[in-house]
């Protein structure tokens, strides 16, 4: 067990220790590019990951998971080279489009991948405590690599982006050594041995996301928090430059977030008995705060915007657990990346939201316009909360 969780977590670090991470948007920025085509460009990598979810969730039900999350380390890299050997838009387009295949063939794959090892090895019921931890070594890693960040900006954005290069490239050699579970951690025992063909499977996870209505609120309130609040983490870079901070302190502000955050992935697992009404009543805090950093626009405010990093740390493991130990079928991987559909929907929405508003009145006004909708949507999910006690008193 312990041999397990080291490997996963020395895994976990590798892929989030991204040195161009905190810094390829104001690098978007430096080049020549507005918000607006920031957000476009993001767009584009939620939509590939839009598209390639769920075949690349059936996929991992179907084949090693370990190669699949191997192939999106290395088509991450391959990005990134892109963007150093062709810095402009449509050359930081292609990098984000290999970027969002990485993105599509790693969330649900290694949710899954994860959850079977443990149960493989009796320990499923610790699937919270253990992917808690891990999202907070992501954390760390993040935090790592914003401070290598702040000290490799001064030798210019290539050698930022050659180490990233070889970040990936580690990081993908490194996955293909993760064990893999026996077969009978990943079948039903009511069906037979051989793997079911690509359409059943794909029947099966969208018949189990849809069919239940319990595993269709966790998809969608935890799409709405990554899809929304998570999704500004990419512009939390561009927020601090134009709050006024130097260029090397916009990664010290990404490894402050980083650190908030892995701290609070790190104790999520003991929030597991929050009620849904907690959670809800986060995200009202949390879409108001942005809105008051936003109108103020300073160094101060900067602080107003951590409890929306916390609140999607926590999100991010609550209720990745819950849909874990709700959905019990084979297509497990199918099924968490059908969640992962949920969260590039509200991202998409979001990223145009966030665009179209910035072409129009500018980046400040979007960011405000991002803490309304966070915050009229954490309220209109506690007043579905209210509303169905009501109905069942």
């Amino acid at each position: 067990m312990k041999s397990l969780l080291l490997r996963t977590y020395t895994f976990i670090f590798l892929n989030d220790f991204v040195l161009i991470y905190p810094l390829y948007a104001v690098m978007f920025t430096d080049h020549g590019l507005s918000t607006a085509e920031v957000a476009a460009i993001m767009a584009v990598w939620s939509g590939t990951v839009f598209v390639l979810e769920i075949p690349s969730g059936v996929l991992a039900d179907k084949m090693s998971r370990r190669h699949l999350m191997a192939l999106g380390q290395i088509s991450r890299a391959m990005g990134y080279a892109l963007w150093l050997f062709y810095p402009g838009f449509w050359g930081y387009l292609a990098g984000f489009l290999l970027w969002g295949v990485k993105s599509a063939v790693t969330h649900g794959t290694f949710e899954a991948w994860f959850y079977d090892e443990l149960k493989a090895r009796g320990e499923a019921a610790r699937y919270a405590q253990c992917y808690s931890h891990a999202r907070a070594i992501s954390f760390i890693a993040i935090l790592v690599a914003s401070g290598g960040a702040s000290l490799a900006i001064l030798l210019g954005y290539k050698f930022v982006l050659a180490v990233s290069v070889g970040s990936g490239i580690i990081a993908g050699a490194f996955v293909l050594t993760l064990p893999a579970a026996p077969k009978s951690c990943r079948r039903s025992e009511k069906e037979s041995e051989e793997a079911p063909p690509y359409l059943k499977l794909l029947k099966l996870g969208l018949q189990t996301a849809a069919s239940d209505p319990a595993i269709l609120r966790i998809m969608i309130f935890a799409g709405f928090v990554a899809g929304l609040i998570g999704t500004l983490d990419e512009f939390w870079p561009i927020f601090a430059d134009m709050a006024g901070a130097a260029k090397w302190g916009i990664p010290l502000f990404v490894g402050v977030l980083s650190a908030l955050q892995g701290l609070a992935a790190f104790q999520a697992w003991r929030t597991e008995g929050w009620s849904n009404r907690t959670f809800y009543l986060w995200v009202i805090g949390a879409g108001t705060l942005l809105m008051v950093a936003a109108f103020g626009m300073n160094l101060w405010v900067l602080p107003l915007i951590l409890l929306g990093s916390i609140i999607d740390a926590l999100v991010k493991v609550v209720f990745d657990a819950r849909l874990q130990h709700a959905i019990g079928s084979e297509a497990r991987a199918t099924v968490s990346s059908v969640k992962g559909l949920v969260i590039e929907v509200f991202g998409l929405f979001s990223l145009g939201t966030f665009g179209f508003v910035s072409a129009s009145f500018g980046a400040r006004t979007a960011f405000m316009t991002m803490g309304a909708v966070i915050a009229s949507g954490g309220a209109i999910f506690a007043l579905r909360s209210v509303l169905a006690t009501r109905a069942h008193s």
